[in-house]
């Protein structure tokens, strides 16, 4: 047997450590080959991972049930009460709250990634807004309770101009509601809106802006529907309203209004003190007093509405201005009776005015009227203002009274609540500890 050359064996041994090489070489790129596909699923799961954590939970956005929704009302400010417009400033946020079954038996984390756009929505809009409307960006959450259906609480602050319709009729003595009305695009068998039964509504009595013309009370009403409705119409969507009450302070429409008006009817009985035969300085006297009563009529009539009834301070003037159009009535009646006069004082040349003729006769019976009718008219008219608006504020008084109570047993259930929700928690804590041991 022929042995190889020397030159072949060495080319051949050379070939096979060269496949030793590349084999070596095979198995270490297979091996880092799979050890990077397996770091690169590694990252991938944990991408996922992370991903689901800050992925949007995302509900159905329909409800097939009837949702009753709990609404409050907190005022801030309120101020810039305009008579004549009837129109007020005030800022302002609502809070509604209904139950989610959805939201059950979601973690934490995914309660802190919901997206509100999927979720259902009470579309809850501002109906008396005049204008100038700022309102902030709706805020959702929700709060846990155990054993019950999560609530979502949504929040929304706002600030412009309402409208109100002023109950006039006991000016200036009045008491006017100051309301927000909340409506839904949604109908009643969609939803129900009522007056929360946990959060009492509030309004920041130290931060009203118009203390100097109202006094605001502490009480805050919420109820269905608008104050100024009509009961016997049917609404087509449900509606809530938020009211706190103010009261007017008449000061200075007693000193400004009240008081010259009673110092005219005054003045005008001393029309009287004038000699009888000068009729025409008694009529002068009456006339510029009754157009000065026009004049206060314009002025009140300045700061009210267009309205088509008669508030008090109305009553009292056109009261007065009548007084003083009857006072001239009598005096062109006395002078009627000058004949009398011309047959007297061709008796005698230098006649007293205050002999017992027939017009001086008439002259004290319509003095002693006229004055028996101002005292009694200012005492009755006094005395039945007093009584009716003391009423209506003795009743504003009752309702700050229930409202504190009602705030303070609300209070007391919140703080029971998040008692029993703290010790739940505190339980199911413990729980898992012990579950884990």
């Amino acid at each position: 047997m022929y042995g190889l050359p020397p030159e072949s064996e060495w080319q051949l041994r050379g070939h096979e450590t060269t496949r030793e090489i590349l084999r070596t070489l095979c198995a270490n790129i297979t091996e880092h080959t799979a050890a990077i596909l397996e770091i690169r699923n590694e990252r991938e799961k944990q991408r996922q991972k992370e991903a689901e954590k800050t992925a949007l939970v995302k509900g159905v956005g329909q409800r097939t049930d009837k949702v009753v929704v709990q609404v409050k009302f907190a005022f801030l400010t309120v101020g810039d009460i305009d008579t004549v417009t009837q129109v007020f400033k005030a800022e302002a946020f609502y809070q509604a709250r209904w139950q989610e079954p959805l939201l059950k038996g979601l973690t934490e984390n995914q309660l802190k990634r919901i997206d509100w756009n999927t979720y259902w929505d009470p579309h809850l809009k501002i109906e008396n807004l005049a204008k100038d409307l700022i309102m902030d960006e709706q805020k959702n959450k929700v709060r846990l309770e155990p054993g019950r259906t999560p609530w979502v609480i949504q929040r929304r602050r706002f600030k412009g101009s309402f409208i109100e319709q002023l109950e006039l009729k006991y000016f200036p003595c009045d008491i006017q509601d100051i309301s927000i009305t909340l409506l839904t695009d949604r109908t009643f068998n969609e939803i129900e809106l009522i007056p929360d039964m946990i959060e009492p509504s509030y309004v920041e009595s130290h931060s009203f802006q118009d203390q100097e013309e109202w006094h605001i009370y502490e009480h805050v009403q919420v109820a269905k529907g608008r104050p100024d409705s009509n009961p016997e119409l049917e609404r087509r969507f449900p509606e809530i309203t938020g009211t706190c009450r103010v009261k007017r302070k008449p000061g200075i429409y007693v000193w400004n209004v009240v008081l010259p008006m009673m110092t005219m009817a005054i003045i005008s009985l001393t029309g009287f003190a004038i000699p009888i035969i000068w009729q025409s300085a008694r009529m002068a006297n009456a006339c510029t007093l009754l157009l000065t009563a026009v004049a206060f009529k314009f002025v009140i009539s300045g700061n009210l509405p267009t309205i088509s009834y008669l508030t008090y301070v109305d009553v009292y003037v056109l009261v007065e201005m009548c007084s003083l159009g009857i006072m001239v009535i009598i005096y062109a009646g006395l002078a009627i009776l000058r004949p009398s006069y011309a047959e007297y004082w061709n008796k005698s040349p230098t006649p007293s005015t205050t002999d017992e003729t027939p017009a001086f006769e008439g002259d004290m019976i319509a003095l002693g009227c006229l004055g028996f009718f101002q005292l009694t008219f200012h005492i009755c008219f006094g005395v039945y203002f007093f009584v009716k608006t003391n009423k209506r504020r003795k009743l504003m008084l009752q309702l700050d009274e229930d409202y504190r109570v009602e705030v303070n047993s609300k209070k007391a259930r919140m703080t029971l609540r998040k008692s029993i929700s703290t010790r739940s928690i505190k339980i199911e804590h413990y729980d898992e500890m012990d579950a884990s041991d």
